[in-house]
């Protein structure tokens, strides 16, 4: 009878947590695993605190830069090192490493002391998704993925990566 109750227990807790670990890695229950986030649209989400601060950006990056441009600089190396290890799904994955950046901009004006760099990481990271379309292209059609579309992607990355943050923007 206690292990029954210890079982009970373990799986009311697995379904409080699924959801809240879904939303935290950003998927959703009825998502599927294959598909690939569009790049055409700019999300519609809003912020209802209003414009973020540089801080707020600098925050979403991640410790280390690990969940922002950093994570797309990894996508990006892997693909320029290893093109020939790079699936569709791994296309899809990367994209939407692009996708949900380009979401949070989307979903966070920013302040007018950094509107400039906004724009430009926006406008940077629709180069990347192009360019990952791109890759898809040549993945869906047998074909080698062309090395001046990885080379373009990397040097805009590298655009990014190198702006300099505005100054006193909190």
């Amino acid at each position: 009878m206690r292990g029954r109750v210890i079982r009970a227990h373990r799986l009311a807790l697995a379904c409080l947590l699924a959801p809240a670990l879904l939303a935290a890695c950003g998927a959703s229950p009825g998502a599927s695993p294959g598909a690939s986030p569009s790049t055409s649209a700019p999300a519609t989400a809003s912020s209802p605190a209003g414009p973020a601060s540089f801080a707020d950006w600098t925050a979403r990056q991640g410790f280390g830069g690990a969940s922002g441009l950093g994570l797309i600089s990894e996508d990006i190396q892997r693909l320029r090192n290893r093109p020939t290890d790079i699936t569709a799904f791994i296309a899809g994955q990367d994209v939407g490493n692009v996708d949900a950046l380009a979401g949070w901009l989307d979903g966070h004006p920013a302040t007018t002391c950094w509107a400039d760099y906004h724009a430009t990481v926006r406008a940077g990271l629709a180069d990347l998704a192009a360019g990952y379309a791109k890759v898809r292209a040549a993945i869906d059609g047998g074909t080698a993925i062309p090395d001046d579309v990885t080379a373009a992607m990397a040097e805009r990355l590298a655009q990014l990566q190198a702006l300099k943050a505005p100054a006193s923007c909190p």
